[in-house]
């Protein structure tokens, strides 16, 4: 999985015109939920903060996460959510109200 991020990232990476445009924020959860680093411009250094140790899948807290971010950035226009999990968890339906 891991190595399919650091692809994703090295192609917007490369392209002059998606990382002019693109920021990049990440979240990584188990049973909890970091935020590791938000509105990034794209590039490899990234991944060195991508984290994974495997545990416990909690897909409400990451959600919420994601959209506080979103929150905080009134002035972007797109965002897009890209979840990837190696787990199961319930269907969050509150959060995603």
């Amino acid at each position: 999985m891991l190595d399919a991020v650091a692809s994703f990232i090295q192609n917007i990476a490369d392209d002059p015109s998606l990382k002019d445009a693109i920021r990049l924020s990440c979240i990584g959860y188990d049973d909890l939920s970091t935020i590791l680093f938000e509105n990034e411009v794209p590039n490899l250094s990234l991944m060195r903060r991508i984290t994974y140790s495997g545990g416990a899948t909690n897909f409400e807290k990451p959600l919420a996460d994601a959209w506080d971010i979103m929150r905080r950035y009134p002035e972007l226009d797109i965002f897009n959510l890209l979840f990837m999990s190696d787990g199961s968890a319930s269907y969050p339906a509150t959060i995603l109200q």
